[in-house]
């Protein structure tokens, strides 16, 4: 048992011990420094006070439309693998979606890399055809994610342009100082080129471990498989239910937020203008590769966002508290239990999965 979750957090992680340790750090320390702006001069006994008000049924309705937002993913999720000739239950996938949740939350976006792993440690599906797929599917709802961005300049274009110079990119032209947006771009560029060449000096390192009798094309084999799930929402059966399923999980997206309005009495007189700005700006901060799904991002852009609409400051932190709490808490229990379970009822492999 111990031998398979080693193998687990062996492809959930980077190549390199030494670059995912400080991946992880500095990803810790954002998190921290942003949970703590997010609640800087705020009584946080007040928002636990606020917090504690909370209608539970409501707690409950949203609690029930997330899980179902999550078996929709998946449904679509299947419909992807089907398109390239894999069929897999539905339970399984399930189960895979909400282990790489789980696994999100400690190491920001390597629970994708998960969920190919379980694939292939359950049903011997190519590790670069499925993780196509989960590719695929992030395409996709970045589109989306884009698509809700521009319709909030473009309806409440007012609201959104002066929220995103005072709390997104104001702040951000404060801490690297007056230049011209080129240069920002040049230096995100030259830190990114640094970065790629420090991973693939490592990478180097790994590889020549690698036992010579390995195949020689089996990088070029990685990739045509990966090429191949990319593809496979090109191949999709049924495009009209693939694209009903999307447009199901975004709508119960936004409920996700939008229902929280009804859970107390400050924020129930907010309407779905309010509920589009705060879900559209909850994503961006949920974006943040840092621990939690984005935490201290989310709390900190969510708060301005119910204090932007004249919520007080104490139910704005503990919407924002809620709101994501809730999520994490289904990602974890959910997620911890199918990747146990997962790990328990699937057989083992190999080493040799890529």
């Amino acid at each position: 048992m111990k031998a398979d979750f080693r193998r687990v957090f062996k492809f959930t992680s980077l190549k390199n011990k030494y670059v995912r340790i400080a991946t992880a750090l500095v990803s810790l320390v954002a998190c921290v420094w942003l949970f703590k702006k997010a609640y800087a001069g705020q009584d946080l006994e007040q928002v636990w006070e606020q917090a504690k008000k909370v209608n539970l049924m409501w707690v409950s309705i949203i609690a029930i439309a997330s899980i179902l937002c999550h078996s929709v993913r998946t449904l679509r999720w299947q419909m992807l693998l089907k398109a390239v000739g894999k069929d897999v239950g539905f339970l399984k996938l399930f189960a895979a979606l909400m282990s790489a949740y789980f696994v999100n939350q400690a190491i920001p976006r390597v629970g994708e890399l998960l969920r190919p792993y379980l694939l292939y440690r359950s049903d011997k599906i190519s590790y670069g055809t499925s993780l196509g797929t989960v590719v695929a599917e992030r395409i996709i709802d970045t589109v989306c994610l884009v698509i809700l961005l521009l319709s909030c300049f473009v309806f409440i274009g007012d609201i959104t342009g002066d929220f995103f110079h005072t709390h997104i990119s104001g702040p951000l032209k404060g801490y690297f100082g007056v230049m011209p947006y080129w240069k920002m771009g040049a230096i995100f560029l030259a830190i990114t080129m640094v970065l790629y060449l420090v991973v693939e000096h490592f990478q180097k390192k790994e590889q020549a471990k690698v036992s010579e009798d390995k195949p020689v094309n089996k990088v070029d084999e990685f990739a045509d498989d990966s090429m191949k799930g990319i593809g496979g929402v090109l191949k999709v059966e049924n495009k009209v239910l693939f694209g009903l399923y999307t447009l199901i999980i975004w709508v119960l997206y936004f409920f996700m937020t939008y229902l929280w309005f009804f859970s107390m009495d400050e924020t129930v007189n907010l309407g779905v203008r309010e509920a589009v700005f705060i879900w559209a700006i909850g994503n961006i901060g949920r974006m943040v590769p840092v621990q939690g799904g984005g935490a201290g991002a989310y709390h900190y852009l969510v708060i301005q966002a119910f204090l932007l609409f004249g919520i007080s400051a104490g139910v704005a932190g503990a919407m924002a508290l809620l709101i994501h709490g809730l999520q994490t808490v289904i990602y974890v229990v959910l997620g911890s239990v199918s990747l146990v379970g997962y790990m328990l009822l699937t057989g083992k492999e190999d080493d040799n999965v890529i």
